[in-house]
């Protein structure tokens, strides 16, 4: 059996499956209104943009938080972008699912690496220490 294989079948039972169709035919009518369009598009990018400040420990105002959500609402309101994104996200969940099982097969023959204990100082960092 090549695992290679087996990945493209399960591309073919994605692209076969209810969610892939519906999901083209939302991205199709969402295409043909460029202001819906649009509205994706600025949602994502203030998505990205907070979200990505966020993980590198920025501050987010009250009133970004609050403009967003605002949009947040706009956007749910849009049945096409809404149907959209509830598929996406069907989709990036399955992608990590499928990730983890296969992950798991992979953590059976790897390596765990250890991570440090943030409490208690490394051998490392007490030899570079002590020798400056």
């Amino acid at each position: 059996m090549n695992p290679y294989d087996k990945a493209y079948e399960l591309a073919d039972s994605l692209r076969s499956s209810s969610q892939y169709t519906e999901m083209k035919q939302v991205r199709q009518r969402i295409e043909r209104e460029p202001g819906t369009l649009q509205m994706l598009q600025d949602f994502r990018k203030r998505q990205w943009d907070i979200q990505s400040r966020q993980w590198m420990g920025q501050t987010v105002s009250l009133t970004e938080q609050e403009q967003f959500e605002r949009l947040t609402e706009v956007v749910a309101r849009n049945s096409n972008v809404s149907k959209y994104l509830e598929l996406e996200s069907y989709f990036q969940r399955l992608l990590m699912d499928v990730n983890e099982i296969v992950g798991r097969v992979i953590s059976e023959v790897s390596y765990e690496i250890p991570l440090p204990d943030p409490d208690v100082e490394s051998d490392v960092e007490s030899d570079v220490d002590s020798q400056e």
